[in-house]
């Protein structure tokens, strides 16, 4: 399978991103219980779904991408994981088919029809008593300095205040956690923008934004520290903005 950037291989992708990717999924799996039936959305090559396989009764994995499916299908086999091709904004499957939903780097790549569809579906197959994990870049240090995401791939990047907005609707937040996580005075806008200018100048990154701390996901104090990554956990809402959409 050739890479075009957008979805993570394991076998050929950076070690930094291979370890923050497991690490999400590691997380996961510490909130999956054994009678657990599990929807991986959006879930690439099926890496992170396998792992979840190992602790849930029945996991299922979902991707746009043939490719992808194909990859899942022929590396990842075991007798409780299913892949499926299908779009997140697609009516896959029956009211509240799962225990727990994982939507790790994916609500970034979403038009905005595609996003309140595809968030109705989530609570849609979501059970009573469910949780949702969702993960995505934070714009304040992924693209600080611009309305339009620098991946190419991303079609919009969010803010702690801009993911709670768009989720709240449909589910209540219960935990908000982060991965590289970067002391608040190196985010400060004059800040981040005298270190893009001597990077610029001396033709050096610090990896002050890329690295920072750890790839674990922590929970963390948003007065001292910002992530570079949200990981979200979250419940649904007894009466979500679902019925708009469904």
């Amino acid at each position: 399978m050739n890479s075009t950037g957008e979805q993570f291989i394991p076998e050929i992708g950076k070690s930094r991103l291979r370890d923050e990717h497991v690490a999400r999924y590691e997380f996961a799996s510490r909130h999956a219980q054994r009678s657990h039936v599990v929807l991986d959305i959006a879930c690439g090559t099926g890496y992170g779904s396998f792992l979840l396989s190992a602790v849930a009764q029945e996991v299922t994995g979902v991707d746009i991408s043939a490719d992808c499916i194909a990859y899942a299908d022929l590396h990842y086999q075991t007798s409780n994981l299913h892949f499926i091709r299908g779009s997140v904004d697609e009516p896959l499957f029956r009211p509240e088919s799962f225990d727990m939903i994982c939507s790790f780097e994916t609500i970034e790549h979403l038009e905005e029809k595609i996003r309140a569809q595809y968030l109705s579906n989530l609570f849609l197959w979501l059970k009573p008593n469910g949780i949702v994990l969702f993960s995505t870049p934070n714009k304040k240090i992924t693209s600080p300095f611009s309305q339009k995401p620098e991946n190419r791939f991303h079609v919009l990047e969010y803010t702690k205040d801009m993911l709670f907005r768009e989720v709240s609707p449909f589910f209540i937040i219960d935990g908000v956690y982060g991965q590289r996580l970067i002391r608040k005075m190196w985010t400060y806008f004059f800040v981040r923008k005298s270190v893009s200018i001597v990077q610029k100048i001396i033709r050096k990154n610090f990896h002050i934004y890329t690295l920072a701390n750890g790839f674990e996901v922590s929970q963390y104090n948003p007065k001292y520290v910002e992530p570079r990554i949200f990981v979200l956990t979250c419940r649904k809402k007894e009466n979500g903005a679902n019925t708009s959409f469904v």
